[in-house]
């Protein structure tokens, strides 16, 4: 199921995420940010989308590049974290809207944002000015700076935080490298970060210059995306694949230029020569999601042995066939996998359902019954008895390159894991054939991309 909203702004929305702190209670909330305002949206049964706020920044020149949850570690309440041109990370509260804090450090624009995945009041962001920051977002400060003589060279770009008890950092950016930070000889800063009162006097930040591990042996190009995969990475820069590695520890040279083990390259389409085309992942790391220029999704499962993906999703098109959707900055995936959320340069967001496979029906679970009972007597079922064959009904597959050149603005299509039915309006296709039925909106203010 595909429906498709065109936010009013109409400008670029850069970054969209599901809150995965509150699974359960607010699992299908997500946000997106486009220009000065941040949107929450509800995921409502049967492909609805329902806007629950909207925060507009007071600066009109403001322009959102990033937005995260995270979570009050006293209240529990979900907090919404924005950054974007201005070099500010704010914290919204999304029940109400409100402004309730705003850090200030950086010299220039951040890029991203990244919650620890245990510790969320610890936030780090990413910048223009070459450097990360760590917040404590409960005692407002900052805490460490990550800059120096093994820091990066150029702007960067993306950050993600290790799942585990070690607290490792992975950062990238335009200088093509990807760096590896710990935190085990902070400990002691972000504990007194913890204890911290504000009041006159500033928190002594603490001050990071050499990364645990470097490397620039992975992609030729600006890094825009990386993310951790258990013990191993995955990357992306402008060359058309994803990789999945893991440093090499037993080089000489691991804190500067490390050698790494390559696990695997996904093969991208229609993804070369364009940056902030970024990728995200459902919280179990199961389903990868990543736009394109083309406006389509590509669908990976990083953890199986799959190079290609196993599904790519198309939004419908506009009225004007001449048009192509607009191209995808980014994706998000809720906490389970079965939504995606595709965010589009013209200020669109598309959302993807993933369609469970079609019940079996009384007749077919009877004729099932009555084909083991017969197995156990020692003979076949005669055609009769068996209905004429098994399934009860038929599905239609395609392969990697097909996908129908026809579409309207009522009907669309997208794909799931396990089969395919396709119709002659549909638009999306998959490897390993999967059932799906499809419902749409769309606008029409369709900018190509």
């Amino acid at each position: 199921m595909i429906t498709r909203l065109l936010e009013g702004h109409k400008q670029p929305i850069y970054c969209g995420a599901f809150n995965h702190f509150h699974p359960k209670l607010l699992g299908d909330l997500f946000a997106t940010v486009g220009g000065n305002r941040a949107t929450i949206y509800r995921c409502q049964p049967g492909g609805e989308l329902q806007v629950v706020q909207v925060y507009a920044n007071n600066d009109p020149s403001e322009e959102f590049y990033a937005v995260a949850w995270s979570v009050d570690a006293a209240t529990g309440a979900p907090l919404l974290l924005l950054a974007g041109k201005n070099g500010l990370l704010l914290v919204v509260n999304p029940l109400t809207g409100a402004l309730e804090t705003c850090f200030e450090g950086h010299g220039l624009a951040i890029n991203d944002i990244a919650v620890h995945p245990t510790r969320p009041q610890l936030v780090a962001t990413a910048s223009r000015d070459q450097s990360l920051r760590l917040w404590n977002l409960r005692t407002r400060c900052c805490v460490l700076v990550f800059q120096g003589d093994g820091g990066h060279r150029n702007e960067v770009l993306t950050l993600s935080w290790k799942q585990g008890p070690h607290s490792l950092l992975a950062s990238a950016g335009m200088d093509n490298h990807i760096k590896l930070w710990s935190l085990e000889q902070q400990e002691r800063v972000l504990a007194a970060s913890d204890e911290w009162r504000p009041g006159p006097r500033v928190f002594p930040t603490g001050l990071v210059t050499m990364p645990t591990f470097s490397t620039e042996r992975v992609h030729w190009n600006y890094v825009d995306c990386v993310r951790w995969l258990g013990d191993y990475i995955l990357s992306k820069s402008v060359d058309n694949t994803i990789a999945i590695w893991r440093p090499d520890a037993s080089t000489a040279q691991h804190s500067r230029d490390g050698d790494v083990q390559l696990l695997q390259v996904l093969q991208l389409e229609d993804c070369a020569q364009v940056w902030w085309l970024r990728f995200s992942l459902n919280y179990r790391c199961t389903t990868l999601a990543i736009g394109t220029k083309k406006g389509r999704v590509l669908v990976f499962d990083p953890q199986s042995a799959q190079p290609h993906p196993k599904a790519r999703l198309r939004p419908c098109r506009s009225q004007n066939k001449e048009q192509r959707a607009p191209l995808v900055r980014q994706t998000a995936v809720s906490y389970d996998g079965s939504i995606i959320i595709a965010c589009h340069e013209d200020g669109s967001i598309t959302r993807y359902d993933r369609c469970d496979p079609r019940p079996e029906s009384a007749a077919t679970t009877k004729q099932g019954q009555q084909h083991q009972q017969h197995q156990q007597r020692g003979r076949q079922p005669s055609s009769a008895e068996n209905g004429g064959g098994r399934g009860g009904s038929s599905s239609s597959s395609s392969d990697d390159s097909s996908s129908s050149d026809s579409s309207s603005s009522s009907s669309s299509s997208s794909s799931s894991d396990d089969s395919s039915s396709s119709s002659d309006d549909s638009s999306s296709s998959s490897d390993d054939s999967s059932s799906s039925s499809s419902s749409s909106s769309s606008s029409s203010e369709d900018e190509q991309g």
